[in-house]
């Protein structure tokens, strides 16, 4: 299992509704990575984007639907899926859903740099108080930024 691809959120959405606007050779490689099992990466900002796409009607909820059944799978597999709080990479409501729904982060990381310690990422502390208030229990919050470390 390898990642064969990587998708925005057009070539994402394209894929999963069989969408013409998608070339052929993307089309082909996301075919050959399906079929051969290996992974097709979407950034965390993709799912954040669906949602507001699903809030303005642009999109049927069943996209999302299809794509959060196919991060199961890859749970299931052993997909790691981290937190990795940037500035533009982390959606508070997005996270409190996931975690809700029983999809908590395998590991909790931060992006964190100049750009980023101005605007949402203060700390690794910060990240973590944030998993907290979305209901993480304190145990689960600091086993899981351990496993982050290297």
């Amino acid at each position: 299992m390898a990642i064969r691809a990587v998708a925005d959120t057009h070539a994402g959405l394209w894929y999963l509704y069989d969408d013409p606007r998608l070339s052929a050779p993307a089309r082909a490689l996301m075919d050959t990575a399906e079929a051969g099992g290996d992974q097709i990466a979407i950034s965390s900002i993709t799912l954040a984007e669906m949602v507001y796409l699903i809030e303005k009607g642009r999109i049927e909820a069943t996209a999302l639907e299809r794509v959060l059944s196919y991060m199961r799978e890859a749970r299931a597999r052993g997909v790691w899926f981290d937190l990795g709080h940037g500035a533009a990479s982390f959606w508070f409501r997005n996270a409190k859903r996931a975690i809700d729904d029983g999809f908590p982060p395998d590991s909790i990381s931060t992006d964190l740099h100049d750009g980023s310690v101005r605007t949402t990422v203060h700390s690794m502390l910060d990240a973590m108080s944030k998993c907290l208030a979305m209901g993480m229990p304190l145990s689960e919050v600091i086993e899981r930024h351990w496993r982050a470390r290297p």
